[in-house]
């Protein structure tokens, strides 16, 4: 029997029509319901948050109604579902499909022209729920979301606004700083966040439409808070899950997971028992370590034992090629993930970037922070008194750094996830090493051609 991985398959009916295995989650609906209606959720690249935002939509759109069944009957939610199930209107922005490229004017229209493309199919998806149609500004995106919701609220239906990967362009844009070019990356990322253009003035839009103008919920997803805080000064617009013990294990798969996948494949390729415990031990080493949570007294009624969760991504990754091949795959990390080094590059980049990848790397093998912050912007990694501690959590927030436990002061410790993680560090920093070896070289070259030069205008 073959088994159907959903390596690379983000969205949710898919998994479940195609019969791929889908590790049920469902059960974290009723309880974001009761978190509140504008909720942000940040996760490491490639750590499911795009298949879970596919989950929601399916679960809460109106058009999906007769099929709900089908697609939840057999999940959590499906056997208790909540009242609010298929119940609104659905629209999904993908800001990882904005282009970083050019100038503030051509990234704030392709912006413009994304938004406008999904107003778009939602008018086209929904015209039978709405009362009469609004018209699309093609050169303004936010006159063509505020004519829709106020269709939508006229119409007496809900709207229920998804934002994935909201912060993917202007990190592109802030990260990008480190190739040497920083001064002039970093005012171009400044210009995009603080200026008066769209970005900025989108995330305003949303919240006087989440207010009672036709806008009732809204879930985004991203990376980090910089750019929120950037864009909206610090303002809390958004309830933030990220670090909510409820939550740890809402992405990531648990040991147990794992174990159970193992077996599976195991069985699937006819292969003795024993290959269950040198998957579940390979896994482990190279995969789990990820913790979600800053508060650990409110973890587990006051235990340090939280459960670490495993990189949906590699996982997947693993098993599928394992049970297409019956055996392990020659290169244990997906090349997918190889361009997180990009913001390895970006850390090391900082005047204490540098030292902190080392420290992490020697043989103490943590390090602590303050806190675990949940709002800080880019201008607080420039500050020399912060850097360290900034530069420390938004490793956590990339998945280069974990949460290991609490420190007596209240602070936390950090340590590298897995060995991935590790091999991945220790590349930066060989990097960073022969880039300075090879400048080096490059001087003492040009030393050593000085003097010969001076002979030959001498004679």
């Amino acid at each position: 029997m073959t088994l159907r991985f959903p390596y690379a398959v983000r969205d949710f009916e898919k998994i479940i029509r195609d019969g791929h295995i889908y590790l049920d989650r469902t059960h974290y609906i009723p309880v974001m319901e009761n978190w509140g209606y504008e909720l942000l959720l940040m996760r490491p690249r490639r750590f499911g948050k795009s298949l879970w935002l596919s989950t929601l939509m399916n679960y809460y759109d109106v058009a999906k109604a007769d099929e709900f069944e089908q697609l939840f009957g057999a999940l959590a939610v499906g056997q208790e579902p909540t009242p609010l199930h298929n119940s609104y209107l659905v629209m999904r922005w993908d800001f990882s499909r904005v282009s970083p490229q050019g100038s503030i004017e051509q990234i704030q229209e392709s912006l413009n022209n994304h938004v406008n493309s999904r107003i778009h199919i939602f008018q086209q998806d929904y015209g039978e729920q709405l009362v009469f149609p609004f018209r699309i500004d093609p050169d303004d995106a936010l006159t063509s979301f505020d004519a829709l919701v106020n269709v939508v609220r006229q119409s007496g239906q809900k709207l229920y606004l998804f934002v994935d990967e909201y912060d993917n362009f202007a990190n592109e844009i802030m990260m990008a700083s480190s190739q040497g070019r920083r001064s002039g990356m970093q005012q171009r990322y400044l210009d995009l966040v603080k200026g008066e253009g769209i970005f900025k003035t989108f995330f305003k839009n949303l919240k006087s439409a989440g207010s009672g103008d036709g806008l009732e919920r809204i879930f985004m997803t991203g990376v980090s808070p910089i750019v929120l805080n950037d864009v909206t000064s610090g303002a809390n617009v958004f309830q933030n899950i990220t670090w909510e013990p409820e939550f740890n294990e809402l992405c990531g798969f648990t040991a147990a997971e794992i174990r159970g996948l193992a077996q599976e494949v195991v069985e699937a390729c006819q292969l003795p028992a024993h290959h269950v415990e040198q998957i579940v031990s390979l896994m482990y080493n190279y995969y789990n370590g990820s913790r979600f949570i800053d508060e650990y007294e409110d973890a587990q009624e006051g235990t340090k034992e939280v459960p670490k969760v495993y990189n949906p991504t590699l996982a997947l990754y693993f098993f599928d090629h394992f049970q297409r091949k019956c055996r392990y795959p020659k290169q244990i990390i997906d090349e997918n993930l190889v361009p997180d080094d990009s913001k390895l590059a970006y850390i090391a980049g900082f005047e204490q970037g540098k030292a902190l990848l080392e420290n992490v790397l020697s043989a103490e093998k943590t390090v602590s922070v303050q806190t675990l912050r949940r709002n800080f912007g880019v201008r607080d990694l420039f500050d020399h008194t912060l850097q360290q501690d900034g530069l420390a959590v938004l490793l956590c927030y990339l998945g280069g750094l974990t949460s290991s436990g609490d420190l007596p002061d209240g602070g936390n410790t950090l340590e590298i996830p897995n060995l991935v993680m590790r091999k991945l560090y220790a590349e930066r920093i060989l990097a960073q090493m022969t880039q300075h070896d090879n400048a080096k070289i490059d001087a003492a070259h040009l030393h050593t051609r000085q003097p010969a030069s001076s002979l030959s205008r001498a004679r």
